[in-house]
């Protein structure tokens, strides 16, 4: 994610500085390095999916970064956290209800 994140910004300095094609290739190859390592690691994001993803944790199949050695692989998750001082207390008493999604909006949290 960091070499992505450097990469990125490359393409914006680039686009201030010129020579803006040298760092799109870089960024494209490196895009195509984690398509490839999504596909070659599909198994074991899979078996990620099925033994850890849950109500708290989700694993993109389409969106996972891997950094793979061999054997064994890590998958990238998101993992949800409330914004609740207290768990047992509704969330309405802590966030303001303007501020969360209305129905048919897009929410932090994909059920």
């Amino acid at each position: 994610m960091q070499r992505l994140e450097r990469l990125a910004r490359e393409v914006v300095t680039r686009w201030e500085c010129g020579n803006l094609a040298e760092a799109v290739r870089a960024l494209d190859r490196h895009l195509q390095e984690i398509a490839e390592d999504r596909e070659r690691y599909r198994d074991l994001i899979e078996r990620a999916i099925g033994r850890y993803a849950d109500d708290d944790i989700e694993i993109d199949a389409d969106g996972a970064l891997i950094s793979a050695s061999q054997a064994e692989a890590f998958v990238t998750g998101w993992l949800w956290v409330s914004k609740r001082q207290d768990e047992n207390v509704p969330l309405e008493a802590h966030v303001d209800t303007a501020a969360r999604p209305q129905e048919g909006q897009a929410s932090m949290k994909s059920s």
